[in-house]
């Protein structure tokens, strides 16, 4: 049950009328006590507030990535391809998948862009199907994006 602070309060008024010489009816002892209570709650909301706020940061892609296409992949292709393209994300081994290394230039060499653009929109063999995620748009930039960063 909660109970409003009425010693902290009273102890307010208490000072503010010592100043004017009169006798404070509530004990010091507990006017101490209250305010570090109140001195408690305070640096415990400062405390929750940051830990929202660092919270949001780790949450906020735009904080980790340099741009849109980049989170795309993080979140789309990373988790089987890697972070460095080449096949060893955490899904892909936890589901012992074979997914494609992308910085293997037989890939390169073997298949189209149309060809990889219609393996991101439909699927292919263990890899799902993006076309309810990502636009052709958005598949095309991640293409551009996977062929900048892991083609050599």
């Amino acid at each position: 049950m909660f109970r409003p602070p009425v010693g902290f309060l009273l102890g307010c008024f208490c000072k503010v009328s010592n100043l004017a010489g009169a006798e404070c009816p509530i004990n010091s002892e507990l006017y101490y006590k209250n305010m570090r209570h109140l001195a408690v709650i305070i640096v415990m909301i400062i405390v929750w507030l940051n830990g929202l706020i660092w919270l949001g940061k780790q949450i906020d892609p735009s904080t980790k990535y340099q741009s849109e296409v980049e989170y795309k992949y993080a979140r789309y292709c990373a988790g089987c391809h890697g972070n460095n393209g080449e096949g060893n994300g955490r899904i892909g081994r936890f589901k012992k998948l074979d997914p494609a290394d992308l910085t293997d230039n037989s890939l390169w060499n073997m298949h189209s862009d149309e060809q990889l653009l219609e393996s991101i929109n439909a699927g292919k063999d263990d890899m799902p199907a993006f076309y309810y995620y990502l636009n052709d748009e958005e598949q095309r930039e991640i293409l551009a994006y996977i062929k900048e960063q892991f083609r050599p």
